[in-house]
């Protein structure tokens, strides 16, 4: 559950992606070669069917599944089985094998605000009928605006029912942690017992509820991921809501007209591309948004060069807009519409034929222009991080005397001849075939996380003597991943894992201990540090003197106050012997004189 970019820090809060993958030997850690598909495309189904979009965070995304499956194996395995015709639409790619259509929107450390945030231009790249969502887990897991946490799925929800294609939205329960952590465990039920009401003020919308059916000790990979067997209940749930909800309005017994404006006689020569789409009766159908793709032998199909966004269709049935003709040789060149919410193309295809036309660049994706593929070697962690350097190779096919040339970032390009090697850090690879001719094949952009360091652990200073009822805490760290969770074993017992929380509660026994803390970062790396201190029941006040010092002060203080004592007694006689010798003698008579102090002896006094 982790946009990239997305690290967490020390919260008492715990995080979703790879908190227990290293505990429970969940973490991919095997050296291997990998062959990377490149992020951010277009991935169409030919079949057509009812276009379906997973969205949501690391559970859609798979992670704690096969190769990154998650409940998209299920869903796809139960839909074919019963003969649903359908297209999973989406930017992201990935899953096994049995997983053949393996397009999502599912992205690791997600919250319901980072998946709105790029949910317009993922609806735009790909419109889909039915839009499947499980998210929020995130949010308690970063304890972002709990309080608010439905309010903002219900903005999430309005934003996806304002695309023109989309007809459903089925959304799910978020499943329990299988953490020990009480508070997380009652912010999810309080999460999932706020999603009816979201729901039901919107129409469109299906609420199913996964998280009943959830066994943490057998459903779940670590403290936060589906396993295959949890991953295969939220499978079943979403292919059950897609089969009940009520269809996609077809546009099988529709009508289409495709005219251009012209036949183009040049390279890159722009045409006017206008339509009607109407139903069954003749009348106009609405709000459909186009999208143009060619052909020149109308069997493979790429998507047209237009300028700009295409306008929905209007109240007649109407839509036009313009195109780039791109060919680099004279040929037919039919084009075809096709229309948001809605999964079929139009049966009407008007050819396009090219004259004159002088050599330049052709549409990306067009067989004769060189294509580059990437073959990537590394040492891969979890949450789509590599915990290694990792070693990019490219090969070039088509075009005549092809080469490659690339970037890292945005440094200058560089003409491909070896294998190259990409740091530890984030960093984008970019590259491209050239043919002979000048003439470019497709740019491909590739994405790359690379955290080599494991996290740093360390004792905080006051914590070497503690109350029996006081905390130990400590200070985690991990510079490019962030860190995903802690294990704890106290005293030699077994570990549990507490999630970002810094510290262990006591009480604590009066007497020494020792703790083992394991730290993980959302790449996989693993530290392990051991924290040992002393309990007491009466700790010392914080710098309190010790007994070596207070002896020293109480000895001086007593020197002090005997020496003051004797000045002052001295200076007291000294003034008495001054007082007797001044005195004249009267007679002893009523009026006879006496002493200024009492005592027994006119040279001696008992009192000071």
């Amino acid at each position: 559950m982790y946009p990239r970019g997305k690290t967490t820090g020390t919260p008492s809060w715990i995080v979703h992606r790879s908190l227990a993958s290293v505990l429970v030997g969940l973490v991919l850690a095997a050296s291997l070669s990998l062959v990377m598909g490149a992020q951010g495309q277009l991935h169409v189904s030919a079949t057509g069917g009812t276009r379906i979009m997973a969205a949501g965070d690391s559970n859609t995304l798979g992670v704690g599944t096969p190769e990154f499956g998650g409940y998209r194996v299920s869903l796809y395995q139960i839909l074919s089985g019963r003969g649903f015709a359908f297209d999973m639409v989406g930017t992201q790619w990935n899953g096994p094998a049995e997983l053949p259509d393996k397009a999502h929107e599912g992205y690791g450390g997600y919250t319901i605000d980072d998946l709105a945030g790029i949910m317009p231009d993922k609806l735009n790249q790909n419109p889909p009928d039915v839009m499947l969502l499980m998210i929020g887990s995130n949010d308690v897991t970063k304890n972002v605006d709990l309080p608010n946490a439905p309010t903002r799925l219900g903005h999430l929800l309005d934003m996806i029912l304002s695309a023109p294609s989309v007809q459903r939205v089925i959304v799910s329960t978020i499943p329990p942690f299988n953490l020990d952590w009480p508070a997380g465990q009652q912010a999810i039920r309080d999460y999932n017992a706020a999603l009816p009401g979201v729901v039901s003020g919107r129409s469109h919308v299906t609420l199913v509820d996964l998280y009943p059916q959830i066994d943490p000790a057998t459903d779940m990979a670590d403290g936060v991921h589906l396993n295959p067997n949890g991953a295969a209940k939220l499978g079943a749930l979403f292919a059950d809501a897609v089969l009940a909800a009520p269809p996609p309005p077809g546009l099988a017994a529709t009508s289409l007209t495709l005219t251009t404006s012209r036949n183009p006689s040049m390279i890159n020569e722009t045409v006017t591309v206008s339509g009607r789409l109407a139903d069954t009766s003749g009348s106009g159908v609405t709000g459909r948004t186009v999208t143009l793709e060619w052909s020149a032998d109308q069997i493979a199909w790429y998507p047209e060069e237009q300028i700009g966004q295409f306008p929905a269709t209007d109240g007649n049935g109407g839509f036009w807009g313009t195109m780039a003709f791109r060919p680099n040789a004279p040929r037919d060149e039919y084009i075809r519409a096709r229309f948001a919410g809605d999964s079929t193309y139009g049966a009407s295809l008007s050819p396009v034929v090219a004259q004159s036309v002088v050599p330049a660049n052709v549409p990306p994706g067009d067989p004769s222009l060189p294509q580059v593929a990437s073959t990537v070697t590394g040492t891969a962690g979890t949450n789509g991080w590599f915990v290694s350097p990792v070693t990019v190779s490219l090969t070039v096919t088509g075009g005549t005397s092809p080469t490659i040339r690339y970037r890292i970032d945005d440094t200058p390009w560089t003409s491909y001849r070896v294998p190259f090697q990409i740091p530890e850090g984030r960093h984008m690879v970019q590259y491209q075939g050239v043919d002979a001719n000048g003439s470019f094949g497709s740019s491909k952009n590739e994405y790359f996380d690379i955290d080599e360091t494991a996290p740093i652990v360390a004792a905080n200073a006051g914590d070497l003597v503690l109350a029996p009822d006081a905390p130990l805490t400590w200070t985690g760290s991990d510079a490019l991943s962030g860190i995903a969770g802690y294990a704890v074993s106290v005293d030699g017992g077994p570990f549990r894992m507490i999630g970002a929380q810094s510290q262990v509660d006591g009480p604590w026994a009066a007497g020494s201990h020792s703790v083992i803390v394991k730290a993980d970062d959302e790449a996989g790396n693993l530290a392990t540090t051991t924290i040992t201190f002393r309990a007491d029941a009466r700790p010392e006040p914080a710098h309190s003197p010790s007994p070596l010092t207070v002896g020293p002060v109480l000895a001086m203080f007593a020197i002090v106050l005997a020496c003051a004592g004797g000045l002052l007694y001295g200076l007291a006689r000294r003034g008495r012997a001054a007082a007797k010798k001044g005195r004249k003698p009267t007679r002893k008579d009523s009026t006879s004189w006496h002493r200024s102090f009492d005592g027994p002896d006119d040279n001696t006094d008992s009192l000071l």
